[in-house]
């Protein structure tokens, strides 16, 4: 598929050559993490299947580990998000207890050198917290989430639409959750 999408890119430069070099940069990129989206989520979608099905490849994910998650040509790509949200939540989980949590905080720091995609990741897991039935748990993720998102105006949109679950001034202690 991407090799299609590929293809019908060369073919608008070819047809197009007063194109913008941007432009171009971009759509190359959107061809590229729109089929990375699709591989990083294709495994936890396939566990979902009924059925014994064979195990993937043991180079499965070889090509994808070639991707620079810290791509800052694709600040402005919206598939380049949704590839790092699938990539996060492949290989550490998804955010569904607090030690999904913790280890999506930890996989996170470790990974990403760039401070907007920890805080689109955090954005990200805070959303799916709040999905959580309300407990201590739930609140005191939101407010380590909360409080780990450098972005003054993420920060203050979180706070602002989960008020009854998060301290209405985060905690910037950045106290790791215990597991219970």
């Amino acid at each position: 598929m991407r090799g299609r999408l590929d293809t019908a890119l060369v073919m608008y430069i070819t047809n197009h050559p007063t194109g913008s070099e941007y432009f171009m940069q971009q759509e190359s990129l959107t061809n590229l993490y729109f089929m990375a989206a699709y591989l990083e989520a294709f495994p936890s979608r396939r566990q979902a299947v009924e059925g014994e099905l064979p195990p993937l490849s043991s180079n499965y994910y070889d090509l994808l580990n070639t991707l620079n998650v810290n791509d800052t040509a694709a600040v402005n790509n919206p598939e380049f998000y949704k590839y790092i949200q699938n990539f996060v939540w492949a290989r550490s989980g998804e955010p569904s207890s607090t030690g999904k949590v913790n280890q999506h905080i930890s996989f996170v720091d470790s990974v990403f050198t760039v401070q907007d995609y920890k805080d689109y990741l955090r954005f990200k897991a805070a959303k799916e917290v709040t999905t959580w039935e309300t407990s201590v748990d739930r609140k005191m993720a939101l407010d380590t989430l909360v409080g780990l998102v450098q972005d003054q105006e993420i920060q203050k949109f979180l706070v602002k639409n989960i008020q009854n679950d998060t301290s209405s001034v985060p905690n910037f202690n950045h106290a790791i959750l215990e597991d219970q």
